[in-house]
C-alpha cells in the first residue's frame, strides 16, 4: 500500500514473518480483521498534533 502521509502510517508483522505497511491504523485494523492474521507486532508512527 502506498503511504500518502507518513505521520499516520502503520506496520503489521505477522507470525510467519510478513511485514505489511498501511496508510493509517484504520486500514491496518480493517485488514487484520478481514484476514484473521496471527500478529507478531504492530507499529504506529508517533504523531503529535498541535497542542
Amino acid at each position: 500500500m502506498a503511504i500518502s502521509d507518513p505521520a499516520f502510517a502503520a506496520r503489521l508483522q505477522t507470525d510467519d514473518g510478513r511485514v505489511l505497511d498501511f496508510d493509517d491504523p484504520g486500514c491496518q485494523f480493517r485488514y487484520q480483521a478481514e484476514e484473521r492474521l496471527k500478529v507478531k507486532a504492530l507499529y504506529f508512527h508517533a504523531f503529535r498534533g498541535e497542542t
